[in-house]
């Protein structure tokens, strides 16, 4: 008696000492591990990280991901006077900065950091077929092998660089764990600052993955319980963020995506209007030496796009608990032909052909709505608008002579406003684009997803210049959006509550 009396004493003691906070952690296959992540193999770090269920009481963690070709600068950002280049800067406006606000005006202790992965090379012979992305079609293609990424040993260290709330650099020093000082009862906010943003969407999962599988584990290790996930993104971050939901249903509470292209843009076909949103083709990938990068083909890729909504239906009970917020912008005409004239000038932004199909639709249009009787009510004019681009469509989709661009173009137009939530101030126009001039509104808000809470803005001629950051971004909707006040009003008082 005396002996099992001791002996069940000392199980006791051995397992009382193997607390979170030490060495090792214990895992459901009774397994003593290193409690480094960077000394975990894929799939261990991966079981460890991926609860069996949600849990709303975990810490939760907000994190930032910018869209396509695009580092964490484009968050926060301003151009430097002295040498003219784009640096990453605290803005008082800013999204981030207003989240940080809310977060204190609860009382809430905040962290904020930076993080990167060890500077990632494409491997040597990888040609841009093998960077592109693959379809979902079942549970097996939802994760990403790390090592894909070379990484070994040190090498897969990550890298997070503290910022403090009201001022950012990216030259501040940088740790591979996080203090726990820094993640018990604090809200943390991640900022992704990838190593190569022009990527295909399958590889930057990967990257985002890994971070967050090492952030998730740095909590699992320091506070004994997994963290749940935020995310706040723009434009092809909002792709990366439902990738990782599809993966990792349990670890996400929240998807804010703004202007994100869930499927794809009616745009793409016209370089000018891609060039002013920031896309440009590169003499490294195509066939014949010129096209678009993998991440810009990947968002183009309507297969890859309906696989991601597919699958999320399909298995709707697993995310039904995430809060899926798709938020789009659409514009006026006032707003597009503003746009259109204020790059005329520059000649290399935007195509003289280009230029003279869209401006003489604009055009059109504006004669014919000049046309109505003043006396008329506004819903009976936008019943008469409504008559004419029907009308027009019927006529131009039978035209061999009308490029097809200009047919997707004419199809964006609608008589006055949509009908989803809107935020801030609706005018009542006669006339609008429904696109943010490179995303059209169906995309951005995800139409055909379960479970979306959709909220949109429509941009008027005085939004032009009101969302820009300081330094010079081209005042195409989608550029400005995320800077957008009533935009950045709503996230934010969603998720401080």
């Amino acid at each position: 008696m005396k002996k099992k009396l001791l002996l069940s004493l000392s199980i006791l003691t051995i397992l009382g000492s193997m607390s979170v906070n030490s060495h090792y952690v214990q895992t459901n296959a009774s397994e003593s591990i290193s409690n480094n992540y960077y000394e975990l193999n894929d799939d261990k770090l991966d079981e460890l990280t991926n609860p069996t269920s949600f849990s709303s009481t975990n810490p939760e963690v907000t994190v930032f991901i910018p869209g396509y070709n695009c580092n964490v600068k484009a968050l926060s950002n301003s151009i430097n006077e002295e040498d003219g280049k784009d640096e990453f800067v605290q803005q008082d406006k800013s999204l981030i900065t207003k989240l940080i606000d809310g977060l204190e005006a609860k009382e809430k202790d905040v962290s904020l950091y930076v993080m990167e992965t060890s500077k990632l090379t494409i491997p040597e012979g990888l040609n841009k077929e093998q960077t592109l992305s693959k379809v979902i079609t079942n549970s097996s293609k939802l994760t990403t092998e790390y090592s894909r990424f070379n990484f070994k040993d040190e090498a897969r260290k990550i890298k997070l660089i503290k910022q403090s709330a009201y001022s950012y650099s990216l030259e501040n020093p940088s740790v591979y764990t996080l203090p726990k000082e820094d993640i018990d009862n604090k809200h943390l906010i991640l900022l992704l600052n990838s190593q190569n943003p022009e990527q295909g969407t399958d590889y930057e999962f990967g990257e985002l993955e890994y971070l967050l599988d090492s952030i998730s584990y740095e909590y699992h290790t320091k506070v004994g319980k997994l963290p749940i996930y935020n995310f706040i993104t723009h434009s092809r971050g909002g792709l990366l963020s439902m990738r990782y939901a599809l993966a990792h249903p349990n670890n996400v509470k929240s998807l804010y995506n703004i202007g994100s292209p869930f499927f794809g843009s009616n745009l793409s076909s016209v370089d000018s209007l891609q060039k002013l949103a920031g896309y440009k083709k590169d003499y490294n990938y195509g066939s014949d030496g010129y096209d678009y990068g993998p991440g810009a083909l990947d968002i183009l890729n309507m297969d890859i796009s309906n696989s991601y909504r597919d699958y999320w239906n399909n298995n709707y009970s697993k995310f039904e608990h995430i809060s899926f917020n798709p938020i789009g912008t659409y514009v006026t005409v006032p707003y597009f032909m503003q746009v259109i004239n204020e790059k005329l000038k520059n000649i290399e932004k935007i195509n003289q052909t280009d230029y003279t199909y869209i401006s003489g639709i604009l055009s059109a249009l504006d004669f014919f709505i000049g046309t109505i009787n003043e006396n008329t009510t506004l819903l009976d004019k936008n019943v008469q608008v409504a008559k004419f681009l029907n009308f027009v469509n019927s006529l131009i989709e039978k035209s061999y002579v009308v490029p097809d661009y200009i047919k997707n173009i004419i199809k964006g137009f609608k008589a006055g406003y949509n009908e989803y939530d809107h935020l801030g101030s609706k005018v009542l126009p006669i006339l609008t684009y429904q696109d943010d001039l490179f995303i059209h509104l169906d995309s951005q808000v995800a139409v055909g997803y379960k479970g979306r809470n959709v909220k949109v803005k429509m941009f008027t001629s005085a939004d032009a210049y009101n969302g820009r950051k300081m330094r010079e971004a081209e005042s195409v909707a989608h550029n400005i959006e995320f800077n957008d006040k009533d935009i950045i009003k709503y996230v934010v008082s969603k998720i401080v509550g």
